[in-house]
């Protein structure tokens, strides 16, 4: 029997196989593509949770016009001091966070509501004005409303935890 008489015979078995593998290393190769693009879209991971890197690029650059603003002169060693100190504050702040939670301390959205208003950014003749709330965001914060607000519930929680944790302190 040569290789055409195997062929032929065993054509049917052969295209399941084949498909079978083709489908196969579709899943697997996907699969490892969303698993290779998880890491690179994460800046940091906190006890499971991650840091998007897109916030943490977002806010590197914000912190590095901040700075520029001020008449610095930005060098690759005040980048890589940047980029240390962002990525620090925002391990940081998702710590925080993590703890606030566990030890049940909640954030009302008027709580948040109330501290963006007071926000001297976001006012217009010394009142909150929302148009100017949302130019700012995007304009200049480069955010959407809902990150933000969900960065300031976080800060709260930040404060709240840190006063419980002051409260408990016996001099």
């Amino acid at each position: 029997m040569n290789i055409f008489d195997f062929l032929r015979k065993n054509r049917e078995n052969i295209f399941i196989i084949t498909i079978i593998g083709f489908l196969g290393g579709i899943f697997l190769g996907f699969g490892g593509y969303l698993r290779y693009y998880s890491v690179i879209d994460t800046a940091a991971v906190v006890n499971g949770v991650k840091i998007p890197l897109q916030r943490f690029n977002r806010q590197v650059s914000l912190a590095i016009d901040n700075y520029r603003n001020q008449g610095n002169e930005i060098t690759d060693e005040v980048i890589r001091s940047i980029r240390q100190q962002v990525l620090r504050d925002l391990i940081q702040e998702e710590v925080f966070w993590q703890e606030a939670k566990k030890y049940g301390i909640t954030v009302l959205d008027q709580e948040v509501y109330y501290d963006i208003m007071r926000i001297p950014a976001f006012q217009k003749d010394g009142k909150f004005d929302r148009e100017t709330y949302y130019r700012t965001l995007v304009l200049r914060l480069k955010t959407t409303p809902k990150e933000f607000e969900e960065t300031r519930r976080k800060r709260i929680a930040m404060f709240k935890l840190r006063d419980f944790i002051i409260s408990g302190v016996k001099l």
